[in-house]
């Protein structure tokens, strides 16, 4: 466990470099912190017009917080560092969970701390951290929950909460039991059966449920903010023409952070790579091909349009 120990502490520790408690907003985490304020001092959940995310979870974690230390940026930037500590420690577990040793299950939390945007987001009160934490979170309850041969029920219920939770920080929470759903049909788990439907109801029945009454509550009592409704009228008159534009371009910038997400590990590794003498597997080799030629066609093409990292 040392290991792990070591990486969250050295996390922590940045916390003295870092001006977390400044009297200040970073970026947009000024609308959220006046909703922490607003649910403090009058007992009201209001989501202000200014926000596009669901952000209710976020709003109760962050007035937790400043009810402990104050309403400040401080203590609901507080908030964001402990539960992306939190979710350091669930990465962990998911490389355990994998069979990585605890020293590479380390160097896997480590590289996910200490991404740029985990380090940068985390001490903000943007939902961005939250939102990622609660994701990797659902995560460790999942791939624990679904181990083949010895699943955990519990677990499974644990990851179906942070993936509601995940929800009422930002909407695309709701794809995280589609994504579980997804690998259980695609490495057939999942059956039309009675025990099928158990297990779909177990992973998904609570976010489902968690969506279905945060849009009635949003839509009859507290009303729909201007921003949420502009993002999905932009998302209706978008049409099928850019919907494709916009998924080409996002599926090569992702795999270009993710490329450079992955980048510390991969150099930690080379030193080591000629005594692995692993066979060539062609599943894997398309794999890479594919990967290769995606950069290069993404690379080109927004070369051409003269755009340069950060996308």
């Amino acid at each position: 466990m040392w290991p792990l120990l070591l990486v969250l502490g050295a996390f922590l520790a940045t916390m003295f470099i870092i001006p977390t408690f400044i009297a200040a907003p970073i970026g947009d985490d000024w609308v959220y912190a006046r909703s922490v304020e607003t649910l403090l001092r009058s007992g009201h959940m209001e989501i202000l017009d200014l926000s596009v995310v669901t952000l209710v979870f976020q709003v109760l974690w962050g007035s937790f917080f400043s009810l402990l230390f104050g309403v400040s940026f401080g203590a609901m930037r507080l908030s964001t560092v402990a539960l992306v500590v939190v979710s350091g420690g669930a990465l962990f577990g998911i490389c355990r969970q994998l069979g990585l040793p605890r020293g590479r299950a380390a160097l896997g939390a480590a590289a996910y701390l200490f991404n740029p945007l985990t380090f940068v987001l985390a001490f903000t009160f943007m939902t961005d951290g939250q939102f990622t934490a609660l994701l990797v979170i659902a995560g460790y309850f999942f791939v624990r929950g679904l181990e083949p041969g010895r699943g955990d029920t519990l677990a499974i219920l644990f990851g179906s909460i942070a993936a509601a939770l995940a929800f009422l920080t930002r909407q695309q929470g709701i794809l995280i039991p589609v994504a579980v759903g997804m690998y259980l049909l695609l490495s057939r788990r999942w059956r039309l059966d009675r025990d099928g439907v158990a297990l779909a109801l177990r992973v998904a029945g609570i976010p489902a449920l968690t969506a279905l009454l945060y849009y009635v509550w949003l839509l009859n009592v507290h009303g729909a903010p201007e921003q949420q409704g502009a993002f999905l009228t932009k998302i209706t008159e978008a049409g099928w023409r850019d919907t494709r534009i916009l998924t080409a371009r996002m599926t090569f910038i992702e795999t270009i952070y993710l490329g450079f997400f992955v980048l510390p590990i991969a150099l930690a590794v080379l030193p080591g790579i000629a005594r692995w003498r692993l066979p060539v597997r062609w599943p894997g080799f398309a794999i890479l091909l594919g990967w290769t030629a995606l950069l290069m066609v993404g690379l080109s093409i927004f070369g051409e349009q003269g755009r340069m990292m950060p996308y």
